[in-house]
């Protein structure tokens, strides 16, 4: 009785076959699963390294260094300054760096013999990046200033290609990134409001001198 019974506790070949049947269209079913996850996983990547998405990610971290930039030290050395072709100061939000901490930078464009107009980003103690180029295209940096006030007492703004510091503001209200084409139409514009501290700062060092 014994030996029946031990017997009958076993799995027979049919079972057996119908066991491996069932793996086999689970591990199917798996494998297709994981061949359709990685076609998706690849078209987001050529998605992201698409043109579109390029410019939107290039557009975001200039606006961010550029709106977080605040001003030096009355004597400090890493003071605001910007031209039509390059602007350089402090930012809160550099690309390497940690956040919040004052980080020098500068962009500058450079224009290629072939008409392309290529923007670099440097940050202290790192290469050179470069954040985007424009094929037939000429690019600058113009300043957004607050000149006076009106009957109303509201600020008049203009654009100027060149910043100079005035009455202790060491940083302008905000900074236009312009490429034009070939018929001097643009066709890609950045503003980026300066929110940070713009007037020049002291610091208690400076008390002791």
């Amino acid at each position: 009785m014994s030996f029946l019974s031990s017997h009958q506790k076993g799995f027979t070949l049919l079972e057996t076959l119908a066991v491996l049947v069932i793996l086999t269209l689970v591990m199917t079913l798996l494998l297709e699963g994981l061949s359709s996850v990685y076609q998706i996983r690849t078209s987001l990547g050529n998605n992201l390294l698409s043109k579109g998405p390029r410019q939107l990610l290039h557009q975001h971290w200039l606006r961010t260094i550029i709106s977080n930039m605040t001003a030096d030290s009355a004597i400090g050395s890493h003071k605001f300054s910007g031209s039509e072709t390059r602007l350089q100061g402090l930012t809160l939000a550099p690309l390497f760096g940690k956040p919040g901490v004052p980080t020098p930078v500068s962009l500058k464009i450079k224009q290629e013999k072939n008409d392309a107009c290529v923007l670099f980003y440097k940050e202290e103690g790192q290469e050179l990046l470069q954040l985007g180029k424009w094929q037939q295209a000429k690019c600058n940096f113009s300043y957004l200033n607050s000149e006076g006030k009106n009957s109303e007492q509201q600020q008049h703004f203009q654009t100027t290609k060149q910043y100079q510091p005035k009455d202790g503001m060491q940083l302008p209200q905000g900074v236009l990134f312009t490429v034009i084409n070939e018929r001097k139409e643009p066709v890609y514009t950045i503003f980026s409001a300066i929110t940070g501290y713009r007037e020049n700062r002291v610091f208690f060092a400076e008390f002791l001198k």
